[in-house]
Parts: structure tokens; C-alpha cells; sequence
């Protein structure tokens, strides 16, 4: 007899239909490469400043990170990618912290926005989850966004 009802099933299931039950299935092998390289975690924000005085307000966050006006609370290296003279050279900026972590924000070239793109790197799932949070959480207040 069959049956109409359509199960939805993880992408975990799919893989471990058709393993050997003494085996190790596929996500024992994936949990291991995240032991052994850390668990990592990205994330884009974008914050849009429409009108005629988007531009300068964008202007003015790229100056005031670039100037060092906004400050981070953990020791970072910044790299800026406007004085490269390379193909690198654009309008961006680049923090990376001690732990790894990083923030790398640029405006659009075609929108009056500011995207800001996040990444962390931990030895857990959740580690990585509660790092990449405190960054959203900095970058928000940065921004005046409320949560």
C-alpha cells in the first residue's frame, strides 16, 4: 500500500540511508573536520542610508572607521584597502582581531548602503554562534540599529 503523506527529511537522513549501521555516517565525518579546523561562521549586514544625504552619511561611517573616530574594545590590525596599489584597491576596510574573528565593511557601488561582512572562527558550534553575535551586536550599536 502506498502512502501519500511526503515526509521532509534532514539532509543528515538522505545521507544515511543506505550505510552500514556499524559504520560511521556522514556527519561523524563532517563533526570531525569542524574538531580539527574549528567551526566557522559569516555573516553579512547591510545598512541603508536612502535620500539625498545617504552618500555623505555613508561618506562619513567609512571617514570616521578609516580615521580611527570608531573604536573597537578588542586589539585588531586594520588594513585599508584604498591605499593599495594593486587590483585590491577599493573603498574598503578590514579588521581582524586577536581571536581571529574579523570585519570587513564597504559601501555599495550601487546602492546607498554600507555592507558590512562578519567571521569568526571557534573551537565549538556555539562558540562560534555567541562570537559572531558580539560582533553583530558591536556593529549594530556602531550603527545605531535596534535590535
Amino acid at each position: 500500500m502506498y502512502s501519500s503523506e511526503i515526509v521532509e527529511k534532514s539532509p543528515w537522513d538522505k545521507l544515511n540511508i543506505a550505510r552500514d549501521k556499524n559504520r560511521p555516517n556522514a556527519r561523524f565525518y563532517i563533526e570531525n573536520i569542524f574538531k580539527k579546523y574549528g567551526y566557522y561562521k559569516e555573516e553579512t549586514l547591510s545598512f541603508v542610508y536612502p535620500g539625498l544625504d545617504g552618500k555623505d552619511v555613508i561618506n562619513n561611517y567609512m571617514n570616521s572607521f578609516r580615521n580611527d573616530t570608531i573604536k573597537f574594545s578588542k586589539k585588531h590590525t586594520k588594513k585599508d584597502y584604498l591605499n593599495e596599489e594593486n587590483e585590491l584597491h577599493t573603498n574598503a576596510l578590514k579588521y581582524v582581531f586577536e581571536d581571529n574573528s574579523w570585519i570587513m565593511l564597504r559601501p555599495s557601488g550601487t546602492e546607498p548602503k554600507i555592507k558590512v561582512y562578519l567571521g569568526v572562527k571557534c573551537d565549538s558550534e556555539v562558540s562560534s554562534i555567541n562570537e559572531l553575535n558580539e560582533l553583530k551586536s558591536q556593529i549594530n550599536e556602531i550603527f545605531k540599529v535596534e535590535n
